[in-house]
């Protein structure tokens, strides 16, 4: 099985992202369509959602980081 680039991976992650700005909720089909629109393998489809949920995790992980730190900062100010 193909393995997705970092190039392929970017374009999928940029065309997710102007989808979901449309659209919530993607499903398998919507990330189908979204290769076949780059040109890509259907083979990578199960990798490119993998892929998707990574980066839309970290996102979320990162949120939360800053959120606590930023908490943190405030009770230092309090203090």
């Amino acid at each position: 099985m193909d393995r997705i680039t970092p190039d392929q991976l970017e374009k999928i992650i940029a065309e997710v992202e102007r989808l979901s700005k449309q659209n919530e909720d993607l499903d398998r089909q919507d990330v189908e369509e979204i290769l076949q629109t780059l040109n890509l393998s259907p083979d990578l489809l199960d990798e490119a959602i993998n892929q998707v949920n990574r980066r839309e995790a970290l996102k979320r992980e990162k949120n939360v980081i800053y959120g606590y730190c930023w908490g943190l900062f405030l009770s230092c100010l309090l203090l």
